[in-house]
C-alpha cells in the first residue's frame, strides 16, 4: 500500500501521499482517529489504481489575498505614518 498515516498533532490525523497531505475526507469532516486515516488510505489507493485519483479534488486551494496582507504589514510593520505616505508604489491607500 502506498502512503502513510500520521497523527500530526493530539487527536489530528493526516494521510501523505504521493507528497499530497491529506486532512479532511471529501465531506470536510476531518480526521480525528488512525483508523479514520487508515480507511482514508485504502480509499485513495482505490482510486490510484483504477486511474480515477485528482489530487486537486482533496485540496481546498484559499486565494492568497495579497493586498489584505499588504495592508496588515504596512499597518504593523515599520515606518510611521510619514514613511508609509512617502511610498508612491504602493498599489493601496492605508
Amino acid at each position: 500500500m502506498r502512503g502513510n498515516v500520521y497523527e500530526y498533532r493530539p487527536g489530528h490525523w493526516r494521510v501523505c501521499i504521493k507528497g499530497i497531505f491529506i486532512y479532511r475526507q471529501k465531506d470536510g469532516t476531518l480526521l480525528y482517529s488512525e483508523p479514520q486515516a487508515r480507511r482514508l488510505l485504502e480509499h485513495v489507493n482505490y482510486l490510484i489504481d483504477n486511474h480515477q485519483f485528482d489530487p486537486g479534488e482533496w485540496r481546498k486551494d484559499i486565494p492568497y489575498a495579497f493586498d489584505d496582507a499588504m495592508k496588515v504589514y504596512l499597518n504593523l510593520g515599520p515606518g510611521g505614518r510619514e514613511w508609509k505616505h512617502t511610498k508612491n508604489w504602493l498599489p493601496i491607500d492605508i
